[in-house]
């Protein structure tokens, strides 16, 4: 899967406005998630874990039924695993 090439700043720009939404149930909004959750992903890509953990655990706290499965992507964050020694797992 290819990470689009959008820079950190605007990721983080549209996670920031998208948490506004969190009285509205982000994980009701497809594209509000999509942001979420695509912020933490690429956090992690960079190596920034404990960022990344903060924003999938955030998700988590937001979204408690995790319709996202973003539950299974701790594991890996937490042990410091590289996105790309993750690739080929799932």
């Amino acid at each position: 899967m290819k990470v689009p090439s959008v820079p950190l700043e605007a990721w983080r720009s549209l996670y920031e406005s998208a948490l506004h939404f969190k009285e509205l149930r982000p994980w009701k909004l497809p594209a509000v998630s999509a942001v979420v959750e695509g912020y933490g992903l690429c956090l992690w890509r960079m190596g920034r874990f404990r960022e990344a953990e903060d924003v999938i655990d955030r998700i988590l706290r937001l979204n408690p039924p995790d319709n996202q499965c973003v539950r299974f992507l701790l594991p890996d964050i937490r042990a410091g695993k590289a996105w790309e020694e993750n690739r080929g797992d799932r």
